[in-house]
């Protein structure tokens, strides 16, 4: 059975692939990306093909959806990456600035190397977007797919421990 699925799906490959990656390419405007969005879709289905039910009469559909999905997320991707890149810089060089006004106070970029060292990934992305986006808790809880609750403690252990890591007031 799993060997005839995976000739299906080779023949589905070596049938639509250069299509497909046409037409992600449509979407994404780069090569690569395109070509890494058809083969995540085939690798996706060879990974679930219990749970992923291929249309025998309909795959071509069945691909195309799939391949545009993967596309969108792509998209969306690198645009949450462009603004993050912006807002990091526009933040570093507020940063910078500020750094000259604290005289004796601790330097920003010491906060940052201790988030950078200290913090899990989660705990660095919730930070990002709460004190480098502003966005609401209620947002980030969509974002990170996470309750409310959840990113608020997560928030609270980051602030506390940066509070008693570098301040004894106003943090």
């Amino acid at each position: 059975m799993q060997s005839g699925f995976n000739e299906y799906l080779f023949s589905l490959y070596q049938t639509h692939s250069k299509e497909l990656t046409a037409f992600a390419f449509y979407m994404l405007h780069n090569e690569d990306d395109a070509i890494d969005s058809v083969q995540q879709v085939f690798r996706q289905i060879l990974e679930k093909q219990k749970q992923i039910k291929i249309p025998l009469n309909n795959a071509r559909a069945f691909l195309y959806k799939s391949v545009k999905n993967i596309c969108i997320n792509t998209n969306i991707r690198k645009q949450r990456e462009a603004n993050f890149g912006k807002s990091m810089s526009i933040h570093t060089n507020e940063i910078f600035q500020m750094e000259n006004q604290i005289d004796d106070r601790i330097l920003i970029s010491d906060i940052i190397n201790h988030i950078e060292n200290n913090f899990s990934e989660i705990e660095k992305t919730l930070f990002c977007l709460k004190f480098i986006e502003n966005l609401k808790l209620e947002d980030i809880s969509i974002i990170i797919d996470t309750s409310i609750p959840t990113v608020s403690r997560i928030l609270k252990k980051i602030t506390g421990e940066l509070k008693n890591k570098f301040y004894n007031t106003n943090f």
